[in-house]
């Protein structure tokens, strides 16, 4: 359930990022810009990355994909506000 919740909050940021598929090539370079500005943040040393299962980014799918341990709705929206993805 955590991870259905998750993976349809990060297809909801994409969405928002990406719109609706009008160019691949504009999708691709947003795909990596959100993928990147997320490494970014938990490669910081100051951040506290116990809550991170796994990051990463599906072409194929057109996705960025976030496992949170924790997949709270809390934590969802405060890895929202802390990565600026949204």
């Amino acid at each position: 359930m955590k991870k259905v919740l998750l993976t349809i909050s990060v297809c909801g940021i994409l969405l928002t990022v990406t719109g609706c598929k009008n160019n691949p090539e504009k999708e691709t370079e947003n795909l990596t810009k959100v993928y990147n500005q997320i490494n970014e943040y938990f490669g910081n040393e100051n951040v506290d990355r116990t809550n991170l299962g796994s990051v990463y980014l599906d072409e194929e799918n057109g996705v960025v994909v976030v496992e949170l341990i924790d997949n709270s709705t809390e934590n969802q929206e405060k890895f929202i506000k802390n990565t600026n993805v949204n």
